[in-house]
């Protein structure tokens, strides 16, 4: 990887490099390649990674790649990486001054990566810019719903401090700056919260900027990569951890970061039916400084009310996780 200093050959603009990680989605790849390749931006290389995947995945990046010389550069693995080793592989394959992240999966919707190096290359402090995107559904191409939903995920605006609370980014609308990138890139030791870590890490490097216009589409089907929740959240205390060791950071704002995952926690555990579980939870969280609200105070004395609750606001058409608000 280049120290961000590279240019297009075509113009002027900065070079992007769009990382795209592929495995086992031979069915996407012309459309997810397609959507990189029709941007209005004219200096791009493409570094996408098939990561010992069981289709033909492979070899329809090999043909893209030889359509497209000089802009698309297709990698196989010959074992699974895993998806940190396969970002961090990809990572080590960018030229560009700015990186661009997409999942193999998912889409680029037109004018994002124009949008988003335009504001970089304004704001020369911003470490890492984000856009809204479309959750669609694979079968139907449906929107189902925003990523930043008002109310649901709001966007986070800031430093790698502010993104601490909770990871509201989606990955597949994030570029950075090549020059932020943290030494060792994404993190093995959490699998799927390391995006998470990675951007904070970034964040911490210069400022983090927002666009809320869609410019991307995040795909859902069977085949997204997702565990347990609990054992996702399990990493997210990891994640507080690395932090804690690696970086000076306040230690109020871990415990707030920490006492955030409590409350996520707790959630799950009232999703569950586990109210007990739940109302624990929720106390360490208040504990940690989450805020002292109605919604709350009602979570740490019985959740089984907000359930309820929630169950009615779904009925009469309202949002069917208002609490996320909290």
């Amino acid at each position: 990887m280049e120290n961000g200093a590279g240019t297009g050959h075509a113009s002027d603009t900065p070079l992007v490099s769009v990382v795209v990680p592929f495995y086992n989605h031979e069915h996407f790849v012309d459309q997810t390649m397609g959507s990189i390749l029709s941007q209005d931006y004219p200096s791009i290389q493409v570094v996408a990674g098939d990561d010992a995947s069981k289709d033909g995945t492979g070899e329809k990046l090999q043909q893209v790649a030889r359509a497209h010389p000089g802009r698309v550069e297709a990698f196989s693995h010959a074992a699974n990486l895993g998806i940190a080793g396969n970002l961090n592989f990809l990572l080590n394959q960018c030229r560009g001054r700015y990186i661009a992240f997409l999942g193999g999966d998912d889409l680029m919707n037109p004018g994002r990566l124009k949008r988003q190096i335009d504001l970089m290359e304004a704001r020369p402090e911003v470490s890492l810019c984000y856009t809204n995107a479309e959750v669609f559904d694979s079968d139907t191409g449906r929107t189902l719903s925003l990523h930043n939903a008002p109310g649901i995920n709001p966007p986070i605006e800031g430093t790698g401090m502010d993104l601490i609370i909770g990871n509201v980014i989606c990955s597949c609308a994030a570029t950075i700056r090549a020059s932020a990138v943290p030494e060792g890139g994404f993190n093995p030791l959490v699998p799927t919260a390391n995006d998470w870590l990675f951007f904070i890490e970034v964040g911490l490097r210069g400022r983090i900027a927002y666009i809320p216009d869609p410019l991307s589409r995040y795909r859902r089907h069977s085949g997204n990569i997702t565990r347990a929740r609990q054992s996702q959240l399990r990493e997210e205390f990891q994640v507080m951890d690395i932090l804690e060791e690696k970086y000076d950071i306040p230690a109020g704002v871990i415990k707030l970061g920490r006492a955030h995952v409590y409350a996520r926690m707790a959630r799950e555990e009232e999703f569950a039916g586990h109210y007990g579980r739940a109302a624990a939870l929720m106390r360490q969280a208040l504990a940690g400084g989450v805020g002292l609200r109605l919604y709350t105070l009602l979570y740490a004395v019985s959740p089984r009310l907000i359930h309820f609750i929630r169950g009615l606001k779904s009925m009469t058409g309202g949002a069917s996780h208002w609490s996320r608000s909290g």
